[in-house]
């Protein structure tokens, strides 16, 4: 798969999520979602600490993990 292919739909980002690392998961998210939308990416943050995490992934072309932390938790 190309870039062109991966980027023609939207790219989710995972951050957040319930581990003690979720702040910096946070910081990295942020910093990753900046690029992709520098680089002309529709873009969409993923926490999978939120109750529809999975409903958001919906349509999505690839998903970016940013997640941190042992096991980087969704529940």
């Amino acid at each position: 798969m190309s870039w062109q292919q991966a980027t023609a739909g939207p790219v989710a980002v995972l951050l957040g999520g319930r581990s003690a690392e979720r702040e910096v998961s946070l910081q990295t998210g942020a910093t990753i979602v900046a690029a992709l939308a520098a680089l002309g990416c529709e873009v969409r943050q993923v926490d999978p600490a939120a109750a529809d995490w999975l409903a958001q992934l919906q349509g999505v072309s690839f998903a970016f993990n940013a997640l941190h932390g042992p096991g980087a938790r969704t529940g």
